[in-house]
């Protein structure tokens, strides 16, 4: 094999284009592992390219075979209940329009690792086939760079969709690796060309020799490149240059969909709170509708300035521990059951209120699709994206924070703040020592890491704003209050890219433009920071603010466009996660933790931080005064039927598990029994194509393929005219003029003899047709041997 080398450089890249894929989709959860289809789809661009090539046909009918094997497998993963005979059908296009769509979208907004869609694992199954068709053609036809090129180009694609940062190490492992590659090919290329000799300028050359020059520039320029572009990561923010809030459709008020981008940082983008309805909710339990708010995820990675969800554990409704036992809220908690229905919400995080205990749906297909973050009880659509009037109902146990054990210090007494409050005679729970205390949630480190190279002002200002407390529950209220005051102001009218996007400018700069003054992202963001500079674990939440009243007699309530919203929640070692909210909301959307436990206690707790020893009283002030009514303009266009979640939930047709196996087994049989006779189909009419031109060994070539098929492969020492005399007269004029055609002059090819070519070819056709039975007939119809090139049937025979 002259391509020996670069064969194997071509299969190592495209390993490494597999591994890489591990990292950017979650395991499949039901049915075949999507690595299987991915792998299938590869092997099946390789064997239909190779057996094409080999079998002499054209590149172009090489790539029409592969595009046809290739929708069909495309439907197949994706519309697989739409196919009647492998055969799409009008439902099947609209099928895979959806899947696509989705499928897309995922790319857009989706945080790897990504769930496996079938629109996404389509997508990749062709880009692998190509890849490996693409590696084939390369290698069969003497291009061994086209061998190697795309999958190098694909593993680049693979790395920058991956936002998990490339250690100095593994860039310098991937350089090596390439320089491997292109030394395998130059190597591969002077063998193949060794001897042959070009003319340049007059002058004689070898072909097969390689320029050290250029070799050596390449690599250089190669090293260069992925060394700058990795010193250089950090100043890309991390989630790209995309709005926090995108819109789908059309423009203005109007929206095919509304989706957020799944990270939340200092960096202010321009954000349109518009009245769009995103989806209602029918709220029934213990809780107030006014009070809920709507989660889609919990952020915990600090890094690059955005706070993001690192490669979440994802796992199945049925084996769901939904909130993990680690994270679970340990005080008293409230049930609360939200019917909701989706109306331009399009995301595959799903809202529900807090951690859910039991999610149902009247639609098997869409709990079977969903799955549940094991750290925080998200929920996760695996179908691809919400999508109007989906319906599903989640059971969720609200955490209702203890004062008693809130208000406690490590010793079981009143902490500053409520002593302060106790001394001015205000009611205070008589305070209990939980035991024992969490004093950290799993896997800490993630959500107290600050970067190094933080500005030490950020640490110092959160000391300033907490001094004199001595509980994590006081300093999250002084920071939640700080936020809220009139030291800061809210605002969505920021263009984006003004460049205030670094944390300590915006909070210590006030030169820096829009000083103190932005939206959600901005104060959670802060908040959170500032929180693990003083050792409390925060982390950040992307959801929706409680909506507003749609049918009160229902207690169902609308969530808009202008509610999503991002807030923190605090640990707080004698109950769990707490949430609190610094964000000065004009519209007073989203009430404060300061506010709940006023309504609680009585009176507000924060007017005696000033009175805590060493406490700066200046810092203090109030929020109230920056109300004021936005106008809330109702929608007339959407309906909401309560009596959809009321029927008992099931029902329907569900394909077993084991059938999901069987029936791909049944399909590739199929495909397999009907490529052969499809293959040789095609191959005869090629072949009688280059007769009717003049290719006299065509006619040739389509006989002995009919003998190897009945078992009866021509040993290659006997001629032509010996092999038709001891087969049948009637393939003597053929073995004649084959003769002359293959050892005569060179215009040996004449209409006579064309036309006594295929008189004798379809004379012997017959001949054979007649001379065997039925079931050798059928066996000759599937036999592949004619199909394998003559090398790969030489090493089978011997």
């Amino acid at each position: 094999m002259v391509y020996r080398f670069t064969a194997i450089a071509a299969a190592v890249v495209i390993g490494f284009s597999l591994v890489q894929l591990t990292d950017l989709l979650q395991p499949t959860s039901q049915g075949p592992p999507w690595q299987l289809v991915v792998i299938g789809g590869l092997v099946l661009g390789i064997v239909i390219t190779w057996t094409g090539l080999t079998s002499r046909l054209n590149g172009w009918t090489v790539l029409a075979i592969n595009a046809v094997a290739a929708v069909v497998v495309s439907f197949r993963i994706a519309t697989p209940e739409t196919t009647t005979n492998l055969i799409p059908t009008g439902a099947s296009l609209t099928v895979m329009r959806e899947q696509m769509d989705q499928a897309f979208a995922l790319i857009r907004n989706g945080i790897e690792p990504v769930l496996p869609a079938a629109g996404l694992v389509v997508i990749v199954t062709l880009v692998l086939w190509t890849v490996g068709g693409l590696a084939t053609y390369g290698i069969v036809r003497h291009r061994p760079s086209l061998a190697v090129i795309p999958g190098l180009v694909l593993i680049l694609q693979f790395a920058t969709m991956d936002r998990t940062p490339t250690s100095l190490l593994a860039v310098l492992a991937f350089s090596v690796v390439v320089t491997l590659i292109l030394l395998a090919v130059a190597h591969d290329e002077r063998r193949a060309t060794a001897g042959r000799m070009s003319h340049t300028s007059g002058a004689a050359t070898s072909r097969g020799a390689v320029a050290p020059g250029a070799a050596a520039g390449a690599a250089v320029l190669l090293l260069g490149t992925m060394l700058s572009v990795t010193t250089l990561d950090d100043q890309v923010p991390y989630d790209g240059y995309v709005e926090w809030r995108a819109a789908t459709g059309l423009t203005g008020e109007f929206f095919g969909g509304v989706s957020y981008n799944p990270f939340v940082s200092i960096q202010q983008s321009l954000v349109t709170q518009s009245d769009t309805p995103l989806f209602l909710a029918r709220v029934n339990g213990d809780v107030d509708a006014s009070h809920v708010y709507f989660r889609l995820l919990t952020m915990e990675t600090y890094q690059n300035g955005q706070f993001f969800a690192d490669r979440p554990e994802i796992d199945t409704l049925e084996s769901a521990q939904w909130e993990r036992a680690g994270h679970s809220f340990s005080g008293p908690t409230a049930q609360v059951r939200t019917d909701i229905q989706i109306e331009q919400l399009q995301m595959d995080w799903l809202p529900a209120a807090y951690a859910p205990v039991e999610v149902r749906s009247n639609d098997d297909n869409i709990t079977d699709a969903m799955r549940v973050r094991t750290d925080d009880g998200s929920l996760v659509f695996d179908g691809g994206l919400s999508y109007p009037k989906m319906l599903y109902s989640v059971t969720s146990e609200i955490p209702q924070p203890e004062l008693a054990a809130l208000v406690a210090d490590e010793n079981g007494a009143l902490s500053p703040m409520f002593l302060a409050a106790a001394e001015a005679s205000e009611t205070v729970p008589e305070p209990i020592l939980v035991e024992p205390q969490r004093l950290n949630p799993p896997n800490a480190s993630l959500y107290l890491a600050v970067p190094d190279d933080l500005d030490d002002g950020v640490a110092v200002l959160a000391e300033q704003q907490t001094a004199g407390l001595t509980t994590d529950f006081e300093r999250g209220i002084a920071l939640e209050a700080w936020f809220r005051s009139n030291a800061f102001s809210y605002t969505t009218d920021i263009p984006a890219g003004h460049g205030a996007t670094d944390l300590a400018d915006w909070l210590l700069v006030d030169e820096s433009p829009f000083y103190r003054a932005g939206y959600c992202e901005n104060f959670a963001t802060s908040m959170a920071v500032m929180a693990r500079t003083l050792g409390i674990a925060s982390r950040v939440v992307l959801g929706f603010t409680p909506g507003e009243s749609f049918n009160p007699d229902d207690n169902v309530v609308v969530v808009r466009d202008r509610n999503a919203h991002a807030w923190v929640e605090l640990w707080m070692p004698a109950q769990g996660w707490v949430r609190f909210d610094p964000t000065p909301r004009p519209d007073q959307i989203n009430p404060a933790t300061t506010g709940d436990i006023g309504e609680d206690l009585g009176f507000d707790a924060t007017e005696f931080l000033e009175l805590v020893p060493q406490r700066d009283s200046t810092l203090i002030d109030s929020a109230n005064s920056r109300f004021f009514d936005p106008g809330i303009v109702p929608d007339d266009n959407i309906e909401f039927d309560p009596s959809a979640f009321d029927a008992p939930a099931g029902g329907g047709f569900s394909i077993p598990g084991w059938a999901v196996p069987l029936v791909l087994l049944g399909a590739g049989v199929i495909v397999l029994f009907g490529a052969i006779p499809a293959l040789k189909w095609w191959r005869t009419r090629k072949r009688r194509s280059r007769l009717s031109d003049g290719d006299i060994a065509a006619a040739w070539e389509e006989i002995v393929a009919t003998l190897t098929d009945y078992g009866e492969e021509p040993a290659e020492t006997v001629t032509p005219v010996e092999l038709a005399a001891s087969v049948d007269p009637a393939m003597t004029p053929l073995a004649e003029v084959y003769g002359d055609w293959v050892y005569g002059p060179p215009d040996r090819s004449n209409p006579a003899a064309v036309a006594t070519a295929q008189r004798s070819l379809d004379d012997t056709t017959e001949r054979l047709s007649g001379r065997y039975s039925k079931s050798e007939k059928l066996r000759a119809r599937y036999q592949p041997k004619s199909l394998l090139p003559l090398r790969l049937r030489n090493l089978i025979r011997r």
